[in-house]
């Protein structure tokens, strides 16, 4: 609580420089007001706060908006709707550097570390707003099969995670929204790309670790990470990633005592056929089975990742099988001493 009064102090500054649509005719209520009411709903997680708060105010003449948040003043819900509809939610990226740079101190690097002090950054589609009736030039459509269209907004999320924390820092959102010179409707993946490039680049002190569903798992986004360097985790399911099964399903396990789980690193030996797996497993390859001619090149088609930048280079790419879906990841350098390589310690389970 002692680090609330200084974000809110941040905020306040941020909202401040609203663009104020009332062009020159002013008001009673300051535009800081607009935006730090509309963060307290959400702060608080209540629809009705604020009018329960205009309520004290016109009571008691003083309200919690005021002692939490440093309102002056607190306008409608639907004033504050035409007062911030107009706003570019880029001008609360200050807000979320400084987040991110909070992470990167020690306090919350030592909470939010994980996998050798790194950050777990997990990607994620959301819809916030859905109608039949009214739309914008932001909105993208999908016809249902009563052949009802909808208009809808969604983003792609993206989350400092750690497991056992029950706490998760958000980072700057990317928008899904028809693109200039696009002919297809946005999707998440190209939000991950535009993402990636705006955002990336500016978080790589803290080591992240990208995480994401099955819908990440493919050619275009792995490439993407593996050619800047990055490491993920991705969820693969078995009907979409047929070919990554088909390699798992031609290759056999040598396992250790209380081994419970394939580990499968990508570099192969052409001449013995051997996977080399972390924690010292070796998975063999049967040129029998299905699956496992070409293994290499098949197992680098389906995860995108599996030939390191050099044949001697540290960086790996992996996948771990579970019972009904695979994960697959570019795997942290195994030279670096602070960075755990056994499988059974990495949090990898479904």
């Amino acid at each position: 609580m002692e680090l609330l009064p200084s974000l809110l102090g941040e905020l306040r500054e941020v909202c401040a420089g609203f663009p104020d649509p009332r062009k020159g005719r002013g008001g009673n209520i300051a535009m800081a007001d607009f935006g730090l009411s509309a963060f307290a709903l959400f702060f608080m997680q209540s629809a009705s706060f604020l009018a329960f708060q205009r309520g004290l105010e016109n009571g008691q003449g003083r309200s919690n908006c005021q002692t939490l948040f440093g309102i002056g003043k607190i306008p409608s819900d639907n004033y504050i709707r035409d007062m911030l509809d107009g706003a570019d939610p880029a001008l609360l990226q200050p807000c979320f550097e400084r987040m991110e740079q909070l992470l990167a101190a020690p306090p919350l690097r030592q909470a939010f570390g994980r996998l050798g002090d790194r950050i777990l950054i997990a990607w994620d589609g959301t819809e916030y707003f859905c109608s039949q009736k009214l739309c914008c030039p932001h909105c993208l459509t999908r016809k249902r099969a009563n052949g009802k269209v909808e208009s809808y907004h969604t983003l792609l999320a993206a989350t400092a995670v750690a497991p056992g924390h029950s706490k998760v820092v958000p980072l700057f959102p990317e928008f899904i929204a028809p693109q200039d010179g696009a002919e297809k409707q946005d999707c998440e993946r190209n939000a991950a790309k535009r993402w990636h490039a705006r955002h990336a680049a500016r978080l790589r002190p803290l080591r992240p670790v990208y995480l994401g569903d099955d819908l990440f798992a493919c050619q275009p986004i792995v490439t993407m990470l593996r050619d800047a360097g990055d490491d993920f985790i991705f969820t693969c399911k078995q009907t979409s990633h047929k070919a990554l099964y088909d390699f798992i399903d031609g290759a056999e396990l040598e396992r250790e005592a209380g081994a419970a789980r394939m580990v499968a690193c990508g570099r192969v030996d052409e001449q013995h056929h051997v996977l080399r797996a972390l924690g010292g497993e070796r998975v063999h390859l049967q040129p029998s089975a299905p699956g496992a001619a070409n293994a290499s090149t098949r197992f680098a088609s389906a995860i995108s990742a599996s030939r390191s930048r050099s044949r001697s280079g540290p960086n790996i790419s992996m996948v771990t099988a579970a019972p009904s879906r695979v994960r697959a990841s570019r795997h942290i350098p195994a030279t670096n001493p602070s960075i755990r390589t056994d499988p059974g310690k990495i949090p990898l389970m479904v």
